[in-house]
């Protein structure tokens, strides 16, 4: 009986010991109107207390069995379009993290196990972003062009732009590097709120509301002003479906499944080839 006791305070123990060591992190994700729908999390939220689950909305009547769900009033009006809400979310994070360490997620992702050993690389080697670089784009002209083409993006839009990354931010367009913004990890820093600034500013010139495509606009403004900083570069494996599984955009079962890695373009930041970090 001794011999059980003994071994039960053991495990009770390493529990403990494993718990005090875990970095607490924020994961959030918004769902704003009707453009995408709630996905819970798929492990137990109970077994990781180090991680605070956030999701945001101007929806008073949203609810979930594993989301925390902060209903931001101020996003429930008539006069800002879903854009200007998104947008509003992704660049002011830590209004609603309590931690210092945020990982933001696209609505269209869905968690099935944590990421606690992409955390504690960010940690570790104070990084001050961390983002996942485009797999079937690689410059910020296709990228526009493609919107443009594909996605109604209106010519005005597309044609302001160009004018504000060329003349504003003296962007080369030759350039390769095209950063996703379905996924990025933020910390509570100075750098943070000056970068949220400033690009909320860039993005306000569709009859004083943000544009809707922002990963072009970020990624001119990100090399142009802040390429010295020390940033991390996601793996587009985190997407396999072991850790995050996305989505089509407002479906609960269309999954969008990774094509193999040698149909991805080598990814590039500031025109250089970068290394990319792979959870095990």
């Amino acid at each position: 009986m001794i011999i059980i006791i003994l071994f039960f305070c053991f495990f009770i123990c390493i529990f403990i010991i494993k718990i005090l060591h875990m970095i607490n992190y924020s994961i959030l994700t918004y769902i704003i109107g009707d453009y995408e729908v709630l996905r819970e999390i798929k492990y137990n939220i109970k077994d990781n207390p180090h991680i605070e689950h956030i999701c945001v909305t101007d929806n008073p009547n949203l609810k979930s069995d594993t989301w925390k769900v902060i209903y931001d009033s101020d996003l429930d009006n008539d006069y800002m379009t879903c854009w200007d809400k998104v947008f509003n979310i992704r660049y002011n994070l830590f209004k609603y993290s309590t931690n210092d360490i945020c990982l933001r997620i696209d609505g269209s992702i869905e968690l099935i196990k944590p990421v606690d050993d992409l955390i504690k690389e960010f940690n570790d080697n104070n990084y001050d972003g961390c983002f996942l670089i485009h797999g079937s784009r690689d410059s910020i002209i296709n990228e526009l062009i493609s919107w443009f083409r594909f996605k109604e993006y209106s010519e005005l839009e597309f044609l302001t732009q160009i004018s504000i990354i060329h003349n504003k931010l003296k962007y080369d367009f030759n350039k390769k590097g095209l950063i996703e913004q379905t996924i990025s990890i933020n910390k509570r820093s100075k750098l943070t709120n000056i970068i949220d600034n400033d690009m909320l500013k860039l993005l306000c010139f569709n009859n004083n509301h943000l544009t809707r495509l922002d990963q072009t606009m970020f990624t001119a403004y990100i090399t142009k002003v802040h390429s010295k900083q020390n940033w991390m570069f996601i793996d587009r494996s985190i997407m396999d479906g072991r850790y995050f599984q996305k989505y089509e955009h407002n479906n609960l079962n269309e999954k969008i499944f990774m094509k193999p890695p040698e149909e991805y373009l080598i990814p590039h930041f500031n025109n250089k080839k970068v290394e990319t970090y792979k959870l095990p």
